[in-house]
């Protein structure tokens, strides 16, 4: 009975090594993938901020300008931007099982918003081709006005979830480093008068 504790011991140390080697190895092996999610979404941020502006720009221009190529380019670089994001949504989406909890959670909140912005751009789309030598009669002003609400509305959600999202990584590494100097038998250095 002897042999069997040690043995059973050393079987159960070999299992947690080997799990926590395996951890590691996921741990990994996501790390890209999570940079990659991370950077995709700050992307998306930036792209919903400027499908913003351009469907304001757009809506502002409205009555005050006929310029057809105007807006023609606004309305094409909506259009690109808006499938651009739809890609990479899909790309998240189909990496979901990487993503970290928050991310996941941003994914779900701005999806619907992108979602109606690509709507909205095609309803938009629909009607400068219908009636590009009279916008101002048409529903373009207002299409292009919800554009612009919902992209900022998807635009400002990830923008707080990334913020949130890097201030608590700087939290984490600042414990960490705290951590590492406190077991490390070093005393950091206190700022102020000696008494």
């Amino acid at each position: 009975m002897n042999r069997i504790f040690p043995m059973a011991a050393a079987a159960v140390l070999m299992a947690a090594g080997t799990a926590s080697a395996q951890t590691a190895a996921l741990n990994q092996a996501t790390a890209p993938a999570a940079q990659r999610a991370f950077s995709t979404l700050k992307l998306i941020d930036e792209q919903s901020a400027e499908i913003s502006n351009n469907a304001f720009l757009m809506n502002e221009a409205v009555d005050r300008t006929d310029d057809f190529d105007y807006q023609s380019d606004l309305l094409g670089q909506v259009r690109h931007e808006v499938n651009q994001v739809g890609r990479e949504l899909d790309v998240l989406q189909a990496e979901r099982g990487y993503l970290a909890p928050w991310e996941a959670a941003a994914v779900d909140q701005i999806v619907p918003a992108i979602h109606a912005v690509a709507m909205e751009s095609t309803d938009a789309i629909r009607t400068f081709n219908a009636n590009s030598n009279k916008l101002p009669a048409s529903n373009y002003a207002i299409e292009t006005d919800q554009i612009s609400k919902d992209a900022d509305k998807a635009n400002a959600l990830l923008h707080d979830e990334i913020k949130l999202a890097s201030l608590k990584a700087t939290e984490n590494r600042l414990t960490t480093s705290a951590d590492k100097q406190s077991t490390s038998g070093t005393q950091p250095v206190s700022q102020g008068a000696a008494e």
